[in-house]
């Protein structure tokens, strides 16, 4: 399944967006998926924000119209040929409260284990998005209650876990994997350099001040060091602007190393990797350097044989615009070209 998996793309900004789906200004078209079918796209990741959308006491009753949404999407996804993966996202509540919020984690998984279990495999599962903080010393337990969960329903499905750390790759290589279950993918997401990718963003704190950073460094003339951004920024981009060759924080090399890590911990471990995030903010950075560290990412992780999911289709990070039905073909080249 991870060959097949290949080339992906997230379906962003959508059924994870609150507090419905056109809230964040991105709704889902059916022929979205023909046309990244058509462009040369193997997987779609739908992220899902199902915890407001269900009872917050037990039973914890997920939303019927709701479902039936998912359902939809689903279905058109699959029917389009694409591989679908489908997950929890920004649980919030069990992110900040992961003992309070445990068994409404368990009962999302039990209905979505259950209401899914007769369609094909080419529906994937994925755990949880991006564990950290408050959850990070429950992770363990909470990951391996839910595979026991989905693995009632669904003995051979797959399931996709990533590690602590917002699915870092340093969370991946002190990930737990459960041994005996040969239906396991690990998943781990890439922002790196975290400065250049997230240059601009309004909800990443005061990386929001942060513009004009170059993929890859050093930048022909320094860039200035704003007054208004963390220590750690600012002596990154002391380091962007004076270090040269491999030693710079934003050179390819430092990509390179790694990914290797990742493949590394992947053949220790015995356990497929799948790359399920990697995107540049387009607020700020150039597109120039935005195609360069695309292509890069994504070929050097072919190299590797692991598959990937770009983020994302059609909003902030995106390929494609709604308004206008056109590609950025400069990136969508970066992802699907030679």
């Amino acid at each position: 399944m991870i060959k097949k998996l290949r080339k992906g793309v997230n379906m962003g900004n959508a059924l994870e967006a609150y507090p419905n789906e056109d809230s964040w200004g991105n709704p889902i078209k059916d022929e979205y998926f023909t046309l990244m079918k058509q462009a040369g796209f193997d997987t779609v990741r739908i992220p899902i924000r199902w915890s407001t959308r269900a009872q917050d006491t037990s039973p914890y009753t997920i939303n019927s119209d709701f479902f039936n949404r998912v359902d939809h999407v689903v279905n058109v996804a699959l029917n389009a040929g694409l591989n679908v993966i489908i997950n929890i996202h920004h649980f919030d509540e069990l992110i900040s409260d992961p003992t309070g919020k445990r068994e409404k984690f368990f009962a999302l998984w039990r209905q979505i284990s259950e209401h899914y279990k007769d369609v094909p495999d080419n529906l994937l599962f994925e755990v949880l998005n991006e564990p950290n903080g408050n959850v990070e010393p429950y992770w363990t337990d909470l990951m391996t209650n839910a595979i026991k969960i989905i693995r009632e329903k669904n003995p051979t499905r797959i399931i996709i876990i990533g590690g602590i750390n917002w699915n870092s790759i340093d969370g991946l290589t002190n990930l737990y994997v459960p041994s005996g279950d040969n239906y396991l993918i690990a998943t781990f997401h890439f922002y790196e350099p975290f400065v250049f990718t997230h240059q601009g963003a309004e909800w990443g704190g005061s990386i929001s001040n942060v513009s004009n950073i170059v993929w890859p460094g050093p930048p022909q003339t320094p860039v200035p060091i704003p007054s208004n951004v963390d220590q750690w920024i600012k002596d990154w981009l002391n380091d962007y602007n004076t270090k040269t060759g491999d030693a710079n924080p934003a050179s390819s090399n430092q990509i390179v190393q790694r990914l290797n890590t990742v493949a590394n911990w992947s053949s220790q471990k015995k356990i497929p990797v799948w790359l399920g995030e990697f995107g540049v903010y387009g607020k700020y950075a150039d597109i120039n350097s935005r195609v360069r560290w695309t292509h890069f990412v994504r070929t050097e992780c072919e190299k590797r044989n692991i598959s990937w999911c770009y983020w994302e289709f059609s909003s902030g990070f995106g390929i494609y615009n709604p308004s206008t039905g056109q590609w950025n073909t400069e990136l969508s080249n970066a992802l699907l070209g030679n």
